[in-house]
């Protein structure tokens, strides 16, 4: 309190130049003060706003990612199911997609069959199409109604095409390779022989 009295009374012994020399001092340390309050709030501000919208991006790509694993789950799903569900006769059942667009089949080639996964669980049958000079519109239709069939796991697995010379809209040769895939069915194992059990009599010629 004395130090605050005689600080008072020192200013108040001062000239009129002097004192507004002192305001002035005043004002500025406080304008200063003032500056560096609200530069650090606002860059603390700017900050957590950043921090945010971060967060927020963060959130958007997680609901997204979340959608798109839902989407893949479902058509796992999907596969899976088509999978249980054995092949169709392959030539049979391309031959009436076929006469359904207007296609006439000229030829069928049977493929090896494979056997994928790690397990050899999936069966893949393939087939090779030969349609007799088809036009863009019809391969379009064959291929669509192959691939969206809901009875069965089918894929275009390889097309290879060559232009008519006499008809630009035309093919004169149409390669299509289409496979089919269906769970193998299962061999089953030989029963385990119970303990103590004598071995089965090996037949002799």
């Amino acid at each position: 309190m004395a130090l605050f009295q005689g600080a008072r009374d020192s200013f108040a012994r001062l000239s009129t130049r002097e004192k507004m020399l002192v305001g002035g001092c005043v004002a500025a340390l406080v304008g200063f003060a003032l500056f560096l309050t609200f530069h650090w709030v606002g860059g603390k501000l700017s900050s957590l706003s950043k921090r945010v919208e971060k967060q927020d991006e963060d959130l958007a790509e997680i609901l997204r990612a979340r959608g798109n694993f839902r989407q893949a789950e479902a058509r796992f799903r999907e596969i899976e199911a088509l999978l249980k569900r054995p092949a169709p006769p392959l030539r049979g059942f391309l031959e009436r997609i076929a006469k359904g667009v207007g296609l006439q089949i000229q030829e069928y080639k049977d493929l090896p069959t494979q056997q994928l996964g790690k397990r050899k669980e999936v069966e893949e049958r393939s087939i090779m199409v030969y349609p007799i000079k088809p036009d863009l519109k019809q391969l379009a239709q064959l291929m669509v109604q192959i691939e969206n069939t809901q009875e069965h796991f089918l894929i275009i697995k390889d097309l290879r095409l060559d232009r008519a010379f006499d008809d630009v809209n035309r093919f004169s040769r149409a390669e299509i390779t289409v496979s089919a895939y269906a769970m193998a069915e299962a061999t089953p194992e030989p029963a385990a022989a119970a303990p103590g059990a004598a071995p089965a009599p090996v037949a002799r010629p």
